[in-house]
């Protein structure tokens, strides 16, 4: 899902929901929100686009600000989930290299 700034209300004002599944059990759920954030997407963009061009569509991501605690190290067949009340959860399976 894709989203233009128009259709969010309040950027600074988002609830995000970190959860770590193990063999489908919660191992770990934290939550922060967009307000506690250190840089403005404003402030991102404006930096990333001063000596690089940007094609229309490019993703960022910033990570979430919700720190794992180091006794719970991610391991090869978790999956953690990032989602935002009213926009859907992304999901990604921990995979080594």
């Amino acid at each position: 899902m894709f989203l233009t700034p128009s259709e969010v209300d309040d950027p600074y004002n988002l609830d995000l929901r970190c959860t770590v599944l193990r063999d489908e059990e919660i191992l770990y759920k934290g939550d922060v929100n967009t307000s506690q954030i250190n840089w403005k997407f404003e402030e991102l963009t404006e930096f990333l686009m001063r000596d690089n061009p940007i094609p229309f569509g490019t993703v960022v991501s910033t990570g979430t600000g919700i720190i794992v605690p180091n006794d719970l190290p991610l391991a090869p067949g978790d999956t953690v989930q990032i989602e935002i009340d009213g926009f859907g959860t992304l999901s990604n399976p921990v995979k080594q290299l």
